[in-house]
């Protein structure tokens, strides 16, 4: 019964050792994967507003107004 025992256990290793070879040349031949393209949901919406002529104040007045939580449900039909 050693003997088995001690033939199952040098095949798993070896079987996990082929297998462990092959994930590392695999990860090593395909690279890291693209970062991902980091896109602002808003971007539309700012785009628009920097387009209208208003004075510091009048766009710190606007950026409250458009952050309050009655306004951010309203707000997505603009992008």
């Amino acid at each position: 019964m050693a003997k088995g025992k001690a033939k199952a256990d040098a095949f798993a290793s070896s079987r996990e050792s082929a297998t462990m070879k092959s994930l590392r040349e695999t990860l090593v031949a395909t690279g890291p994967p693209p970062m991902p393209q980091l896109t602002d949901p808003h971007a539309a919406l700012l785009q628009r507003l920097e387009a209208i002529p208003m004075t510091p104040n009048e766009r710190v007045l606007l950026g409250e107004h458009l952050s309050t939580k009655e306004i951010k449900v309203s707000r997505k039909s603009f992008s």
